[in-house]
């Protein structure tokens, strides 16, 4: 029997082909059962352990507080009886400066004075005397008045006139205390400057015939729109 060489080669070159892939497949075959195990095993659900611990034991009971203890009971002491003050001693005698009697000073006599003599007393003017002597100074009141006075423009435009009758009140001292209309000459503008006339004059004072008291005077003014 004879073999031929060359077909020999062949089959033993399909042999060691056919032993290798079937390796590779053996080979291949493994690394997919490794994922698929690897991917298996990442699946498994994860195992949560419990262990259950038993509650700690209650703490002992506290003890309950002692009572204090009462307090002592405290002992009378005995009070201390005072003793007597000492005797007070007995004052010392005081020696007095006698002094030498003085007779009481004698005042000078005092010269007395006369008083002075009374002053004269004037003699008082007698009720004639003294109402002639108002009349005149009323006379004198009622010229002054009248030389005084001022016709208004509006009196003077109306041609106004009238007579106003006043009460004029006067100091001693020629002052004029208050100035009263006691009948109106029915024109109102003649009536102030009536007063108004009243009030500028300068007045004297009164005379020593005159009582030196206020003296009330009742004139009356004549006002026309002819006066100047």
């Amino acid at each position: 029997m004879s073999f031929d060489h060359h077909g020999n080669d062949k089959f033993w070159r399909a042999v060691l082909m056919a032993a290798a892939i079937e390796v590779i497949f053996v080979f291949g075959i493994v690394k997919v059962s490794e994922r698929i195990g690897n991917k298996h095993q990442d699946k498994q659900p994860t195992v949560m352990k419990i262990t259950i611990q038993q509650p700690p034991a209650p703490p002992p009971p506290v003890p309950k507080p002692q009572p204090p203890p009462p307090p002592p009971v405290p002992v009378p002491q005995p009070v201390p009886v005072p003793l007597p003050p000492p005797p007070k001693p007995a004052p010392r005698p005081v020696m007095r400066k006698i002094l030498p009697h003085k007779p009481p000073p004698v005042a000078a006599p005092v010269m007395q004075t006369p008083p002075p003599p009374p002053q004269p007393v004037a003699p008082q003017p007698d009720a004639q005397t003294q109402a002639s002597a108002e009349q005149v100074y009323a006379a004198e009141l009622n010229a002054r008045v009248q030389s005084n006075l001022v016709v208004p423009e509006s009196v003077q435009m109306m041609g106004l006139s009238g007579k106003t009758h006043l009460a004029v009140t006067v100091a001693p001292n020629g002052s004029i205390i208050s100035v009263v209309v006691t009948q109106s000459s029915g024109a109102p503008p003649i009536d102030q400057a009536a007063e108004a006339a009243v009030r500028a004059v300068p007045l004297p004072a009164f005379t020593a015939k005159m009582p030196q008291h206020a003296i009330t005077f009742n004139l009356t003014v004549h006002l026309s729109t002819g006066q100047s």
